[in-house]
């Protein structure tokens, strides 16, 4: 039935900014339980402009920098994503906050993240 059709699957589109700040939001009210998790650390963003993030970087990695942005520009890719869709092919799939949420008591979840 999908043969041949590409399929975007997505549960939430944030920026880079939405997604920290969900992070930062769950992680210091769970923290605020001593007995579950304590961050040790604060959290903090810092926004750093793809230009220049790039410029730091091999020449591959600049080149896909470069893909990723137009690609994520164009109403080509725009329309291959559908939260409906994905619903519908993956009933378990959840937006990102309710999926951090549901992964915070995760200590490998927690690392990866930068959280010990």
């Amino acid at each position: 039935m999908y043969a041949g059709h590409e399929i975007g699957l997505v549960t939430d589109i944030v920026t880079v900014e939405e997604a920290a700040e969900i992070i930062k939001d769950v992680f210091q009210s769970y923290s605020s339980d001593p007995e579950k998790f304590s961050i040790s650390q604060t959290i903090e963003t810092k926004h750093i402009p793809s230009e220049k993030l790039l410029e730091s970087r091999g020449t591959y990695q600049r080149d896909l920098g470069q893909m990723f942005k137009f690609f994520s520009n164009t109403d080509a890719v725009r329309s291959r994503r559908s939260i409906a869709k994905t619903l519908e092919l993956v009933p378990s799939a959840r937006p990102l906050r309710e999926w951090i949420e549901m992964n915070k008591d995760s200590t490998e979840f927690r690392e990866k993240l930068g959280f010990r």
